[in-house]
């Protein structure tokens, strides 16, 4: 029975981490809650979250013999599992913002198919790029996709996050009704 007491003391504490979290980002202080702090965030979050249910279905096996235990009598992983939720939300909600934010830029006047991009946050700039504008015409495709590919998808130090911000600033007209509802989350998670 030992053994099941350290399991439940350990879900215990992963559990409060996860309850606490969103008391903890706030912490950080609105300056620091940055696209890279968010995204660090967001795989703490799911990497506790990973090892508590992991951790639920080893104590679920022994449910049986815990049922008296608090754990259980309480619903406790639904509780966390709500929290876990909340938590996800919030993140993924301060990114969104910080997404909108970034995608302010402007388009110099000399040229309508061009665009400089300047797109800042309060922790983080991307770096200038002359990029044509993308309206959908299938005849422009191949080569804005070719100078898109070497300037941006392939840049190593740009994020996944920068990358999509790139994209929606160089596409207009139907191109960019297309596009501009992608999730953030699913550019970040791949």
């Amino acid at each position: 029975m030992g053994d099941h007491k350290e399991l439940l003391q350990d879900q215990a504490t992963t559990g409060k981490m996860i309850k606490n979290f969103i008391k903890n980002t706030e912490k950080l202080g609105r300056a620091n809650l940055t696209f890279d702090s968010l995204n660090a965030r967001l795989c703490t979050l799911e990497s506790y979250w990973k090892v508590y249910t992991d951790r639920h279905l080893a104590l679920s096996r022994l449910e049986k013999e815990l049922k008296e235990e608090s754990y259980f009598v309480n619903d406790a992983f639904s509780e966390v599992e709500n929290q876990y939720t909340e938590a996800r939300a919030y993140l993924i909600q301060k990114i969104t913002a910080l997404s909108a934010r970034a995608l302010d830029y402007t388009v110099p006047a000399s040229s309508n198919t061009q665009a400089v991009v300047q797109m800042s946050t309060t922790a983080t700039s991307l770096p200038k790029l002359t990029l044509p504008k993308f309206s959908g015409q299938q005849s422009d495709w191949d080569s804005f996709k070719a100078l898109f590919v070497s300037m941006v998808k392939d840049a190593p130090t740009l994020t996944p996050t920068l990358k999509l911000q790139h994209l929606l600033a160089c596409v207009e007209g139907d191109a960019l009704r297309t596009i501009k509802n992608i999730e953030v989350m699913q550019t970040i998670s791949r």
